[in-house]
C-alpha cells in the first residue's frame, strides 16, 4: 500500500473499521471502510474510474467510483479531481455530465443516477466569479462575512440553473473558502497569481427518496487548522434512516465510538435503526510521500 492508504487504513482499524473499497488514479485516492458487523449485508461491490485530464485519457483529473448494495439498497461514492482555473466552468460541468454516464454491472442498478444514494465529493474547483477580486474576497472573509460571496458561488450558479449537480443537495457553507492557502499558514494565496479565496471543495449528496429512507446531514465544515496543503480538507457527517425489520427502536450515536439502542425486542436490537456516515477529504501538498493531491474516505 501507498502511504496514504497504510496510515488512514492503520488509523480507522483503531476504531474497528475494515476497508472495503480503496481505488487510486494518479492524484486520486478514494477509500471506503465499514464496521465488521455490516459486511455480509453487503453486496454488488463494484469501482470505475473516469479520467477527464488532457485529452480524456490522462488521471490527472476524473473520478474514483465507489459502489455497492447495503441490505440491498444501491450506495454510490464518488471521489472526484475537477478542471482547475475560473475560466473553465464550462469543463467542470462537462465532466459531471461525463461522470454521470457511469454504468455498472449490477443487473438492477446499470446507471449511475439509479442509486438511492450518491455522495460526491473532493475537489470539485467551481470557483467564484471572475468580478471578484481577491482583495474583495478577503476583505469579506477576515471579518466572518464569507456569506457575502456565496452569490458569487459558481456551483451554486450552475445548480440553479439546471447545468449540472441539479438533483443535488449541500448542506450550508458555514465555513470559509477552502482554497487557496500558502502552505503552512491560514493565509491566502500571496503568490503574484494572487488566487482568489474560493470553496472548491464541497460534498454534495443526492437521495431518490424512492424507497422512503431519510437522510439527514448532520455536519459540514473545514478543518481549518490544518496547514499542510494549499487547500483545506472538510468533512460532513450523515444519519441514515433505516430499519431492516418492522421493529421500533432508539438509537444514539458518540461516533466513532458508540451506538446505544434500546428496544422492546431483541431482533431489533440485532438491527439497528440508523446508520452514521462520516466523510472527509485530505489535500496534501507535502507530508507523506507520494501523497496524492486528494483523498476522499467514507466510513460506515
Amino acid at each position: 500500500d501507498d502511504p496514504w492508504t497504510k496510515a488512514v487504513t492503520e488509523t480507522f482499524a483503531r476504531h474497528s473499521l475494515i476497508r472495503l473499497l480503496r481505488g487510486r488514479q494518479i492524484g486520486l485516492l478514494s477509500m471506503i471502510f465499514v464496521r465488521p458487523y455490516l459486511l455480509p449485508f453487503i453486496t454488488n461491490i463494484e469501482e470505475e474510474f473516469i479520467a477527464t485530464g488532457i485529452g480524456g485519457v490522462l488521471g490527472n483529473k476524473g473520478a474514483v467510483i465507489g459502489r455497492f448494495r447495503l441490505y440491498g439498497i444501491p450506495f454510490c461514492f464518488v471521489g472526484v479531481h475537477m478542471a482547475p482555473h475560473i475560466q473553465n466552468l464550462e469543463k467542470r460541468n462537462e465532466e459531471f455530465h461525463e461522470i454521470v454516464q457511469t454504468k455498472f454491472s449490477d443487473s438492477l442498478c446499470k446507471a449511475f443516477l439509479d442509486h438511492e444514494f450518491i455522495f460526491w465529493s473532493g475537489d470539485l474547483n467551481y470557483r467564484l466569479d471572475e468580478s471578484v477580486s481577491q482583495e474583495r474576497a478577503i476583505a469579506a472573509i477576515r471579518p466572518g462575512d464569507s456569506e457575502s460571496l456565496k452569490p458569487f458561488d459558481q456551483l451554486a450558479r450552475v445548480r440553479a440553473e439546471g447545468k449540472a449537480f441539479a438533483e443535488f443537495q449541500e448542506g450550508p457553507l458555514s465555513f470559509p473558502p477552502t482554497y487557496r492557502y500558502d502552505i503552512g499558514t491560514q493565509d491566502f494565496d500571496s503568490s503574484p497569481k494572487a488566487r482568489v479565496p474560493s470553496w472548491c471543495d464541497r460534498i454534495l449528496w443526492r437521495a431518490t427518496g424512492k424507497l422512503g429512507i431519510g437522510l439527514r446531514q448532520d455536519t459540514y465544515t473545514s478543518y481549518e487548522h490544518y496547514c499542510n496543503s494549499d487547500h483545506k480538507p472538510i468533512g460532513a457527517k450523515f444519519t441514515l434512516a433505516f430499519q431492516p425489520d418492522d421493529a421500533k427502536q432508539n438509537v444514539e450515536f458518540a461516533f466513532p465510538y458508540a451506538i446505544k439502542s434500546s428496544s422492546s425486542s431483541s431482533a431489533a436490537a440485532a438491527a439497528p435503526r440508523f446508520f452514521p456516515f462520516f466523510f472527509f477529504l485530505l489535500f496534501a501538498a507535502g507530508g507523506l510521500s507520494s501523497a496524492p493531491s486528494s483523498s476522499s474516505s467514507s466510513l460506515m
